[in-house]
């Protein structure tokens, strides 16, 4: 009976610690972050910016909103472990330019996003199979 109640616990314990560090990683990220640049393995480039240019702000509720250089963006994302998916996608689409360096538009590269690394004050989004990323630094703290 003591085993069965030791092993049950331990079990317990093992569930319950994951998904305390889930629910930190997804606090932590809810907040409003600003692309500084992105890069690879071998190279990086920040990419001169506007203060409301290439923001993202994540919400509790597993919605985000962002600006690019024209145009807003809104949608949702996923958060499992050190992976992250944002789908259903809203943006207004007037006359965006291309970043300079980046082979496309922002949001094709958020769809593209598999994983992330989180600190204190940066965000890093891989979107590629070479280490491709982008790096946002925090501009805003506790949203909810």
């Amino acid at each position: 009976m003591k085993i069965k109640f030791f092993l049950f616990s331990l079990l317990a314990i093992i569930f319950l610690g994951c998904s305390d560090d889930e629910h930190t990683l997804s606090k932590q990220i809810q907040n409003s972050w600003k692309l500084e640049g992105f890069g690879n393995n071998t190279e990086y480039n920040e990419i001169s910016s506007c203060e409301t240019c290439y923001t993202l702000t994540f919400h509790n509720t597993n919605k985000f909103y962002g600006y690019t250089l024209a145009n807003s963006i809104a949608g949702e994302y996923n958060i499992n472990k050190e992976s992250i998916s944002f789908k259903d996608f809203l943006m207004t689409k007037v006359n965006e330019p291309q970043i300079k360096g980046f082979k496309g538009y922002f949001e094709g590269y958020l769809e593209l996003v598999h994983s992330f690394t989180l600190t204190e004050k940066s965000l890093k989004l891989y979107y590629g199979d070479r280490g491709e990323y982008m790096l946002f630094r925090l501009i805003y703290q506790d949203l909810d």
